[in-house]
This record gives C-alpha cells, sequence and structure tokens, in this order.
C-alpha cells in the first residue's frame, strides 16, 4: 500500500510540474520585454486618446492678480499721487467651432493607431511564439539525441569489454583493440558534446520563460492543428489575416487621416471667446470701487500667406502616404517569402522523416544481425563498428528530421500570422477542417 502511494505521489508530482507548451508560452509572454513594451504602448495611446477628445472640449483659464499702483508726476521717484492697491481676476473661455476638421482627423489618428499597435502586439507575440517554440523543441530534441548518444556509448562500451575479453583471451588482435577503443572514445565525446547541447537549449528556454525547470518536465504534444491543404490557399488566408497586414494596411489610413488634418491650414479657425474681468479693491480702500467687464465674441483667423510652406506640407504628406503603400507591398513579398520557406520545409521534412523511418528499421536490423554474428566470431569488429556508427548516423538524422517536421508546422502557423494564437487555444482549430492533411497521422506513429 506504501509503495503504490508513493507512484502515485511521485507520478502526481510529475504531472503538477509539468510544463507544456501552452503554458511555457504563457510564462514567455509574461516575461518577453519586447512584448511587454508594446503592451505598455497600447496604454500610452489611450492617453492620446484622451487628449483628442479633449480638444472637442472648451478651454477655461482663470487669472488673479493682486497689485499696488502709484503714478508720480515731475518725479523720478515714486513720492506724490496717490496710492492705488487693486485685486483683479479674469476668467476666459474659449470653444473651438471650427478648425479645418483637425479635431475629427485628430481622433481618427489616435483610435487608428491604438488599433495598429494591437496588431504590432499582435505581430510581435508571433515572432515570440517562433522564437519559443523553437527553444521548446530544441531541448526535446537534444533530450533524444543525448538519449541516443547514451545509447550509443553503452553500446560501444559492451563491443569494447567484449574485444578486450577477445584479447585477453588470445584470439583478438591488437588493430581490434585500438578500434574499439577509439570507438568508445569517440562515442563518449559525442556524449559530452550532447550533454552541452541540451544545456544550451535548456538555457535559451530559460530565457524565454524566466523558471528553472527539467527537460524531463516537457511534454512531447502531437501537433494537432490542421493545416491549409495548398500553399495557395496558405498564402491567400495570410493576407486577409497576418496581423503586420492589418497594421500595414491601418498605417495607410493613419497616413492619410494626417494629410487630412494638416489641411487645416487651408481653412479658417473659427473660436468662440469670451471673458470676464472683475477689478476689486474696495475691501483694501475706502474710496475704490469695484468694476468689471465682460466680453463674447466670435474670433476668425484666416492665414492668407506663409511662404508656401502649407503647401510644400501638404505635399510630403502625400508622399508619406506612398511610403505606406511601399511598405504595405513589401509586407505582402516578406509574408510570401516566409510562407515558402516555411512550406517547403514542411513538404522536404515530410517525405523525408517517411523514408527515414524505414531507413532506421534497416539500420537497426543490420546492427543487431552483424552484432549477433560477431558474437558467434563470424563477424569481424570492423563490421560491427561500421554497422554500429551506420545506424547511430541513420538514427540521428531521424530524430532531427522529426523535429524539423514539427517546427516546419508550427513555422508555417507563423507565417500565415496565428502561431501565438494556436499556442493560447485562441484559435479555431477547425479552420481548416475541410482541408485534408495526413501529417497528424505521421506525427501520432513517430513523435513519441
Amino acid at each position: 500500500m506504501i509503495i503504490r502511494f508513493s507512484i502515485f505521489t511521485a507520478l502526481l508530482f510529475g504531472y503538477i510540474n509539468a510544463l507544456s507548451l501552452k503554458e511555457g508560452f504563457i510564462k514567455s509572454l509574461q516575461n518577453d520585454p519586447n512584448v511587454l513594451v508594446r503592451q505598455n504602448e497600447l496604454n500610452k495611446i489611450k492617453y492620446d486618446i484622451d487628449k483628442a477628445r479633449g480638444l472637442f472640449y472648451p478651454t477655461i483659464d482663470l487669472e488673479a492678480r493682486a497689485y499696488n499702483q502709484r503714478t508720480s508726476t515731475d518725479s523720478y521717484r515714486p513720492e506724490n499721487g496717490s496710492l492705488q492697491r487693486n485685486d483683479e481676476y479674469v476668467v476666459r473661455l474659449e470653444q473651438p467651432i471650427y478648425k479645418g476638421f483637425e479635431t475629427i482627423n485628430e481622433n481618427r489618428i489616435q483610435n487608428a493607431r491604438y488599433e495598429s499597435a494591437e496588431y504590432y502586439l499582435k505581430e510581435e507575440q508571433n515572432s515570440l511564439a517562433l522564437r519559443y517554440v523553437q527553444n521548446y523543441l530544441n531541448v526535446l530534441k537534444s533530450s533524444d539525441l543525448l538519449n541516443l548518444s547514451t545509447e550509443s556509448y553503452n553500446m560501444s562500451e559492451d563491443i569494447f569489454k567484449k574485444t578486450s575479453r577477445k584479447v585477453e583471451m588470445g584470439y583478438g588482435t591488437k588493430l581490434e583493440y585500438e578500434r574499439a577503443k577509439g570507438n568508445l572514445e569517440e562515442s563518449s565525446v559525442n556524449l559530452s558534446i550532447d550533454k552541452l547541447s541540451l544545456q544550451d537549449s535548456i538555457q535559451y528556454l530559460y530565457d524565454n520563460i524566466q523558471e528553472e525547470f527539467k527537460e524531463t518536465d516537457l511534454i512531447k504534444e502531437d501537433f494537432n492543428y490542421t493545416l491549409p491543404k495548398t500553399q495557395e490557399k496558405a498564402l491567400n488566408f495570410a493576407l486577409v489575416n497576418h496581423p503586420s497586414m492589418f497594421f500595414s494596411v491601418i498605417n495607410i489610413d493613419i497616413a492619410k487621416f494626417e494629410q487630412k488634418k494638416e489641411l487645416k491650414s487651408f481653412h479658417p479657425e473659427l473660436n468662440l471667446e469670451a471673458k470676464y474681468n472683475l477689478n476689486d479693491g474696495s475691501y483694501r480702500e475706502t474710496n475704490a470701487k469695484p468694476n468689471n467687464q465682460y466680453e463674447i465674441g466670435l474670433k476668425l483667423v484666416y492665414n492668407l500667406y506663409n511662404g508656401g510652406k502649407d503647401l510644400a506640407n501638404n505635399r510630403k504628406m502625400k508622399e508619406t502616404i506612398k511610403e505606406k503603400s511601399i511598405l504595405l507591398d513589401q509586407t505582402k513579398k516578406n509574408i510570401k517569402n516566409a510562407l515558402a520557406l516555411s512550406w517547403n520545409s514542411y513538404i522536404l521534412n515530410q517525405e523525408k522523416l517517411k523514408r527515414l523511418k524505414n531507413f532506421v528499421k534497416t539500420r537497426e536490423a543490420v546492427l543487431d544481425a552483424t552484432y549477433q554474428e560477431f558474437g558467434l566470431g563470424t563477424r569481424d569488429l570492423g563490421s560491427v563498428v561500421d554497422a554500429h556508427l551506420d545506424y547511430i548516423s541513420t538514427k540521428r538524422n531521424y530524430i532531427s528530421t522529426k523535429y524539423d517536421l514539427l517546427l516546419a508546422h508550427y513555422r508555417v502557423l507563423y507565417s500565415i500570422g496565428i502561431l501565438s494564437d494556436v499556442l493560447l487555444e485562441h484559435m479555431d482549430n477547425t479552420i481548416f477542417a475541410n482541408e485534408f492533411s495526413n501529417m497528424n497521422e505521421i506525427f501520432t506513429k513517430n513523435i513519441k
């Protein structure tokens, strides 16, 4: 009973400490400085929106003055004349009525900036997702390669021991002994290298999640998201859903709003102005009498000529719109190129993995047969070492290709702009449900 409880506790503890792909990505989002900066940029733009809304409202100022005044005649010093003490209070109000649609366009600019910043944040999250997935898969791949190197080292050690016994019994050669020893030393070096590679990959992933973990905490998850059937369908989806496309289009709108805003220079400015002035010194002087004055009216300002600066600035703003359009075209090209590379990797590694799977089985069968015949004395050591090296090399290639193909899946999702949503499970995984893909079956059989 105690043993069962201990086993259950160990399994439960291991499950609690498990780090899934989603959980690790959430930690990465919480710690990545670029993501945090772009999130903070949204907060800053909210204040800019509040400032823009304030342009619709009046400006009210209060001015208060308390002063003494004496006017002297026929004297360079204030020796004669009566002393007057005054308190003056002025309230000014200015309400914009018309500014050439500057206020409306300023509000449009700030709202568009906020929307653009949201997609800019999404783009950074998408980029982080790819870096994180690469590091996550590298830990799993390095762990599998280390296990393979350990297997290779144990096999080399067994070969060396058997060879040593043959030499001690007098029917083994020195050449066989030295070759077995060299094979063991090579396996030892490869084992050390893979240990260092694993530690490096762990450090890279730690840089993302900022939390200590073991490679055994990571979960080998199946890829269960259906991809588009063709590269063309994937590209069509990306061109209307990629966050880079969204903020590139919105940036064109922002440039247009800014150009319209600058047209205010060609329009008059009309404001409602009101002023109330109270001068009260009666409480300070006996003969002083309070007086007040108020003004209310409209103020019109219309610039007739300023050396052509407004016209030049307007032409400059139109060039900015052209520049944003060029950047949109460049964004389309970047998405297309990134998708082409990831799709090629997806297709090529898919075919490569199918072939390597059978090849590994063949290499393993040859190694087993050669090793058995070596034990019977019908095969020499050189055949065993060659078969061993061939098997390990093919198996390493198989492991690397397996993770390269899995990464290619995620790279396709990154290229169409939805990787971060997929990891956070914000994206419906049936969006391409009608698309056929046999990769889920391949990974179910090969990833674990």
